[in-house]
């Protein structure tokens, strides 16, 4: 169940509108159940509340002492998980003073497409377990570098954090350990499928690991002409027609954004048609529609890598008996060998030390719990870091918990 209060003045309904439309398309695409309430700016908050506040700010306004109080209530009880929304930057003057410490969404940031940020934002905190958005941009450099540049840099604006190979492994590093180590915690994998995308090796390894691991794609596919120019121009200058990359037939509706020639900055009109689309970065309308369908479809890969996760997690677990569900999707229990209580927790990603934490603090009643992701290489000094970290007591939770674990699972075995 997802848990979101709206509040807002009338000058503000239109938006919160569009919010709630996005919001009810995207908990139908994740099949979550979602209760959603609108309050007033002065509204109270209700005794033992949980969830997401959103407060719509609209534009120059007079703060009343009931709302002032009512909002300075608010986050005082909600901490962490009130999220202001703001039509651009300069918009921040008018947040009332309870507000101003709270970073804000900007609406701005995705033009007409910001229904889509916002719900990305708010589900990250609601419901995907860690407030990191991780996107991993795989492309062919001849190909598509002015693309996979221009939106690193926007990804990263945005708030996102973006695997860029330029930008992303320090220099002196083991390549491509540093980049499956990557991979492995990504949310979604976004591919630029240009037309020699197969060509290149480490790509189509990209591809091959993320489908090992679970991790969801989103697959941005360059105009027909660049495989068929009516020019008699090949791509890149090849001089020759190329086929449609194999990765497009296996990748599903959803899955999937075309671009056209329109969409790159001065190719609709270009003599040579698709030949010089390398050297070119996309429009600045079809980047915000690359970014909104990365909004949407970052939280549906969550979702498939957790459906593809727990079943792996229960057949770990069913070795010491029946393995129950509990409230929340990935949340297991079952009795270990010594007849212990346990509790796991699936994550899609790797446990940040806070996950742990909080999965301790939710455990009453049990006398081991832990967090079960997926790790990619279990002998990482990293790796083994996490599991010495999950592996510790912690005596000052209330309720203490007598055992402690974090369960890695790869290549068909867990530690």
């Amino acid at each position: 169940m997802v848990r979101i209060e709206i509040r807002g003045a009338p000058d503000v309904w239109s938006a919160i509108a569009a919010f709630e439309t996005e919001l009810g398309m995207q908990c139908a695409r994740l099949g979550l159940a979602r209760r959603v309430v609108r309050a007033a700016l002065d509204a109270p908050v209700p005794r033992g509340a949980s969830g997401v506040s959103v407060v719509f700010v609209g534009g120059q306004r007079r703060w009343t002492v009931a709302e002032q109080q009512a909002l300075e209530h608010l986050v005082a009880v909600r901490a962490s998980a009130v999220l202001p929304v703001i039509r651009s930057a300069p918009s921040a003057i008018y947040l009332p003073i309870a507000l101003k410490p709270i970073n804000a969404f900007q609406q701005d940031a995705y033009d007409a497409d910001w229904p889509s940020g916002l719900v990305d934002e708010v589900l990250a905190m609601a419901w995907a377990r860690r407030r990191t958005r991780k996107v991993f941009v795989s492309y062919k450099r001849t190909d598509s570098a002015p693309i996979a540049g221009q939106l690193y840099d926007k990804l990263n604006r945005l708030g996102y954090e973006t695997f860029y190979d330029d930008a992303s492994i320090d220099r002196g590093s083991d390549f491509q350990r540093e980049l499956k180590w990557w991979l492995n915690d990504a949310d979604l994998l976004l591919v630029l499928l240009s037309p020699r995308f197969s060509q290149s090796l480490w790509c189509v390894e990209e591809i091959a690991f993320s489908q090992s691991r679970f991790v969801g794609v989103l697959v941005v596919n360059w105009p027909n002409e660049a495989y068929a120019d009516p020019h008699g121009n090949g791509f890149g200058g090849s001089g020759a027609a190329m086929g449609q990359p194999p990765l497009l037939q296996s990748a599903m509706p959803d899955q999937q954004m075309a671009l056209s020639l329109a969409d790159f900055k001065g190719a609709g009109t270009a003599p040579r048609g698709a030949a010089d689309l390398p050297a070119r970065e996309l429009s600045d309308a079809a980047l915000m529609r690359v970014l909104a369908a990365c909004a949407r479809q970052r939280s549906v890969a969550i979702r498939q890598r957790l459906d593809n996760l727990i079943p792996l997690a229960r057949d770990v677990f069913s070795t010491q008996g029946p393995v129950d569900a509990g409230p929340l999707l990935g949340d297991l229990t079952f009795r270990d060998e010594g007849r212990r209580k346990c509790f796991a927790r699936v994550l899609p990603f790797r446990p940040q030390p806070e996950t742990i934490f909080q999965t301790y603090q939710e455990s009453e009643g049990f006398d081991r719990v832990g967090c079960f992701y997926a790790e990619n290489d279990l002998d990482d000094p990293r790796a083994r870091a996490l599991r010495w970290l999950g592996g510790n007591n912690f005596s000052e939770v209330t309720p203490p918990v007598a055992t402690s674990c974090v369960w890695a699972y790869a290549g068909g075995k867990v530690l």
